[in-house]
């Protein structure tokens, strides 16, 4: 519920900071969050291993990243 300004006013009643901003932190936070979520992945070790997460909230976390990916929401001007 971080991207509703009407619950960001109940944490912000003096209208401090600019709503728009605590959103784009918030979602940059998340996408930072998605990768280094990779630490709790331990990737398969045979064929028919799929590899397994440690914790759950780094896999839910890196499942939003890959959305923002696919939807091209997030994008990296890395070269490789």
């Amino acid at each position: 519920m971080c991207d509703v300004v009407d619950i960001l006013k109940i944490f912000d009643p003096e209208d401090r900071f600019i709503s728009e901003d605590v959103i784009y932190i918030n979602w940059l936070s998340m996408v930072r969050a998605g990768l280094t979520s990779l630490e709790f992945y331990t990737p398969p070790t045979s064929s028919g291993d799929s590899g397994a997460w440690r914790q759950a909230h780094c896999q839910a976390r890196f499942a939003i990243f890959k959305v923002g990916i696919h939807f091209s929401l997030i994008h990296s001007d890395m070269k490789y």
